[in-house]
């Protein structure tokens, strides 16, 4: 378990800042699988995906989603960490993307993109905030656990 890793150097988590993130198989709302009845998970595999890279939470948070379901990657045409670029490439060029619900709330009530309705296909990770067991935080640092705790002990979730 990568958090008892991190926990047992020079980092410690925060028991109070923790939380569940949502993540789902988004597209424009003009995609033609929105059309698509009974839409799987597979239907999606030969689709253009814009995702972040290899090696990053969100892509082996995807991966993981895939693999649970006996398939391997879908047709990955965009690696980037640009937030901006996915969510151009989905919402103007018909990209698919994977994206925590909390990325695109914006957009979802612009009727720009949202949520691909893939029954049962929703990846939950419950993420947690770490510190170093030495030294003063920044007055920065204080202020956003600060909020996190509060955010956290009002039980938001993304759903």
């Amino acid at each position: 378990d990568w958090s008892s890793d991190v926990c047992s150097s020079d980092l410690t988590a925060i028991a109070d800042c923790r939380w569940e993130d949502a993540s789902y198989v988004v597209a424009a709302l003009g995609h033609p699988l929105r059309r698509k009845p009974a839409l799987t998970l597979a239907d999606t595999l030969n689709e253009r995906w814009a995702i972040p890279p290899r090696g990053t939470g969100p892509f082996e948070h995807m991966q993981s989603v895939f693999a649970e379901r006996g398939l391997g990657l879908p047709n990955v045409v965009v690696e980037t960490r640009s937030v901006t670029a996915l969510k151009s490439l989905v919402a103007r060029s018909g990209f698919l993307s994977w994206m925590a619900s909390t990325m695109y709330v914006t957009e979802s009530k612009a009727g720009v993109f949202d949520t691909l309705g893939v029954p049962g296909v929703v990846g939950r990770r419950t993420l947690t905030a770490f510190r170093r067991r030495q030294g003063i935080l920044p007055s920065p640092a204080v202020k956003l656990l600060e909020q996190l705790r509060q955010l956290t002990a009002e039980g938001i979730t993304t759903d």
